[in-house]
């Protein structure tokens, strides 16, 4: 822009409308920045009253009014906070609610802080690790969703969402997760109680009374606070799928034959989900779409069984894949056996014939 048309446009001659430089957020953020240095000046001092009274006129306040929402997210001293809330006059700690690009900021922030988190666990797999895991574990199926930060055991799993709710939306066709709050269209997806089939597990009989006595959660309440995505995939489903699949097991089959499902040691924790003696079980929570790729899946499996030293490896299922008709999958003499689904949620039918297999397995190897 020329000088002279910049002046002409601040003299108000330039014939264009124009905001005047002085109602611009940068003049705003200027003068928090002088309030922010004199209050913290004062109130650093050592040789003070225990009462402070800061007066200002009534029009600096409406120079921050503006920008207030820029302060939510930042650490500030407690004499600067109570004077942000006499400018908005609200009693409230914090004077007006965040914005939910702010919200999409501290959600994003806390998928990456917590990803970055649940690698360095899996990559030292410490007793306090395995035993902190364990508690995650346990904790978000109680509480996939929280009133209150306080009320939950690991806060910083959790995202903030705008208003009590039970769902946000994520997009993970870009590189990194995006997180929304409404529908976006194209390649959002929404996270809730479905997004991790908990509807579809409770209506394996039994399973949502297994669920009440254990105080697990059978949906996702509303609330202010919700698990982040990578928590809900990672860690939560895991979790869902082997409490479902140990629960299945130890009433159909445990139960008769005298053995106990068991932890993997620290040597071999999350190699696969559970043990009894030499015969070692990995439980999947598939959305039952579509028939997985069990080759691929058995190639893997193999390699962790001669880790393992397993003498048998289970490979269970949960829901039934749309296209599997077979009950189980075994080769001659080979040491893995697939069950491809416990229970139909479709015709409401368990898979007696898989189930009476794996029971016969359990009996005749253990």
């Amino acid at each position: 822009m020329r000088i002279r048309e910049a002046f002409n446009i601040f003299s108000g001659n330039g014939g264009r409308k124009s905001a005047h430089p002085k109602d611009s957020a940068h003049f705003n953020m200027a003068y928090a920045k002088i309030a922010l240095q004199a209050i913290g000046r004062i109130c650093r001092t050592g040789n003070k009253r225990s009462k402070i009274h800061i007066f200002y006129q009534e029009s600096f306040a409406e120079k921050i009014k503006p920008i207030l929402s820029y302060f939510l997210d930042k650490p500030l001293n407690p004499e600067f906070k109570a004077f942000l809330c006499t400018c908005s006059k609200s009693e409230a700690e914090f004077p007006v609610l965040p914005s939910e690009q702010v919200l999409k900021n501290r959600a994003e922030n806390v998928i990456a802080q917590s990803q970055q988190l649940f690698d360095n666990i899996v990559g030292n797999r410490t007793l306090n690790n395995i035993a902190y895991w364990e508690e995650v574990r346990e904790a978000v199926l109680k509480q996939p969703t929280a009133d209150h930060l306080q009320d939950v055991k690991f806060p910083e799993l959790y995202i903030e969402l705008p208003q009590r709710s039970n769902h946000y939306y994520v997009n993970q066709k870009t590189k990194a997760t995006c997180i929304g709050f409404h529908n976006g269209g194209y390649g959002w997806e929404c996270v809730d109680e479905k997004y991790v089939r908990l509807d579809r597990v409770l209506l394996i009989p039994g399973i949502k009374q297994f669920f009440e006595a254990s105080g697990y959660a059978t949906c996702f309440a509303e609330g202010k606070y919700i698990l982040a995505d990578n928590v809900l995939k990672r860690i939560y489903q895991g979790a869902l799928g082997e409490v479902v699949g140990r629960c299945i097991l130890t009433k159909k089959i445990f139960n008769f034959t005298g053995h106990k499902l068991e932890q993997l040691p620290q040597n071999l924790y999350e190699k696969f989900d559970s043990r009894s003696e030499d015969i070692y079980f990995d439980f999947k929570l598939w959305s039952g779409a579509y028939d997985p790729p069990y080759q691929s899946r058995i190639k893997s499996i193999r390699k962790k069984m001669y880790a393992c030293r397993a003498r048998k490896v289970v490979f269970v299922s949960i829901l039934k894949p749309k296209e599997m008709d077979k009950p189980y999958l075994e080769g001659l003499n080979d040491p893995i056996f697939v069950l491809p689904y416990l229970y139909d949620i479709e015709k409401n039918e368990w898979n007696k014939e898989g189930i009476h297999k794996l029971y016969e397995i359990v009996s005749n190897t253990l």
